[in-house]
């Protein structure tokens, strides 16, 4: 394990093998990193959760949250009880370069900001190789089925199939 930055690590949590950690990190109880996980630039990883082979940069992750295989979580909040299916990636720099926006309330909102992910709610599980795309917001308890692009933000308990 590398590590470069400040960790603080609650109470039965455990930093497993050939993990790369950038920045500071702050990880709750119950809580297992790696192995081969990459952790950049602030982060904050909850209470049971399981960050295995993924990378995440920037994100909040809350409580019995897994992304446990080749998962990229960047500059996101991440709901309770979410589960990301191997291969799942958040965006978070549209490929124009311009600043991310939001749709709210079907309203585009201009971020402000260059590199911006998503909210994925409380619940929701997403298949394998599925992409959210920069600035979504995805509701509780929602579905995303494997090699799905979410375009649109999704509203409470949507299912989305190809």
């Amino acid at each position: 394990v590398v590590i470069e930055g400040k960790v603080r690590l609650g109470k039965g949590s455990r930093i497993r093998g050939k993990c790369f950690i950038e920045g500071n990190l702050w990880v709750g109880e119950n809580t297992t990193i790696g192995p081969f996980a990459h952790i950049r630039e602030f982060a904050f990883i909850g209470n049971n959760c399981h960050v295995g082979r993924t990378e995440v940069k920037g994100s909040v992750i809350l409580n019995s949250s897994k992304a446990s295989h080749f998962s990229y979580i960047g500059d996101s909040v991440i709901g309770e009880k979410v589960n990301f299916g191997a291969g799942c990636k958040i965006a978070n720099l549209r490929f124009d370069d311009a600043n991310v926006k939001v749709s709210i309330n079907g309203e585009k909102i201009d971020s402000g900001r260059r590199k911006l992910g998503a909210l994925v709610m409380h619940g929701t599980k997403t298949g394998i190789n599925s992409v959210i795309s920069c600035g979504k917001i995805v509701g509780k308890n929602c579905v995303i089925y494997p090699l799905v692009h979410v375009k649109k933000n999704l509203k409470e308990g949507e299912v989305l199939k190809n």
